[in-house]
């Protein structure tokens, strides 16, 4: 294109001046460029739908395609704009969506976008070894630190510390913080909240070890699996069960109560698929 001559109609610009800027900067307020961590065709209307039903937002956002797996998104109020991109990490379809801040100047394909943020933990550290600056070093070789919690509910097993961290997608799963000791280094294992699915091979997000290389690949290849997710705990006693009661009791409404359980978890199951709030 540096060959083209530039005809007279295609030097009328259109000017922008400081006062329209003003008014244009205010109304590109809580945007947001993003794009769904795979190589993979999908459907952009079911990931927009996905999206706002998981969010589940005050306003209805506007969600727009630009490109191939490339979206802007704008919202309308501080709370939706604070939910949606402090919240995260958003799963869709097991994948990461990935989103950036954005100010509405550059082309959205100029934005980078190959970070997300995840919730990991660091499992059994020495009680010793166990304070805030130790720890603090600890978590930097996860990601980019946003926050620790020392003490925290466990809702995970284990014994842990919580980590909010920024990290590249583009690159291998941490699977260990390191602490060397007087005696030796000490690798502390790395577990991930519900993290889009990665490979076993080369521990990168978006894809499955079948779809890394040829997809063939001998048993000391498999440096990555499911070890790296936090489970669960099961509470004591485990899930509470509604008794079903005959119409002399109830008229029946212990058997609604009971389906109307099952339906929630089944619902719960579903949505766990679709998204991951921190």
């Amino acid at each position: 294109m540096k060959n083209l001559e530039l005809k007279e109609g295609e030097l009328d610009d259109v000017v922008v001046g400081e006062e329209d800027l003003v008014d244009l900067r205010k109304q590109a307020r809580w945007l947001a460029v993003a794009r769904v961590n795979t190589k993979k065709p999908f459907s952009s209307e079911a990931l927009f739908e996905t999206m706002k039903y998981v969010w589940g937002l005050a306003h209805e956002p506007e969600l727009r395609e630009v490109d191939d797996n490339l979206f802007t998104f704008k919202f309308f109020c501080l709370g939706d704009w604070n939910k949606v991109m402090h919240q995260g990490p958003w799963l869709f379809r097991k994948l990461v969506v990935v989103i950036a801040e954005y100010d509405g100047m550059p082309r959205p394909a100029e934005v980078p976008l190959n970070n997300t943020t995840v919730w990991a933990q660091i499992h059994s550290i020495p009680e010793l070894y166990r304070n805030q600056r130790v720890v603090d070093q600890l978590a930097q070789r996860v990601g980019r630190v946003q926050s620790v919690e020392m003490n925290h509910q466990r809702w995970f097993e284990g014994d842990y510390v919580r980590v909010k961290a920024v990290i590249d997608v583009t690159k291998p799963l941490i699977r260990f913080a390191p602490l060397n000791l007087p005696g030796g280094r000490m690798l502390l294992h790395v577990k991930y909240e519900k993290i889009g699915f990665f490979c076993d091979v080369c521990g990168i997000m978006g894809h499955d070890m079948e779809e890394c290389g040829d997809g063939i690949h001998p048993p000391e290849a498999i440096q990555y699996g499911k070890w790296l997710l936090a489970k669960r705990r099961v509470a004591v006693g485990g899930p509470r069960q509604f008794r079903a009661q005959g119409p002399g009791r109830d008229g029946g409404r212990g058997r609604a109560r009971s389906r109307e359980s099952r339906r929630s978890r089944e619902g719960c199951r579903r949505s766990s698929e679709e998204t991951c709030i921190g």
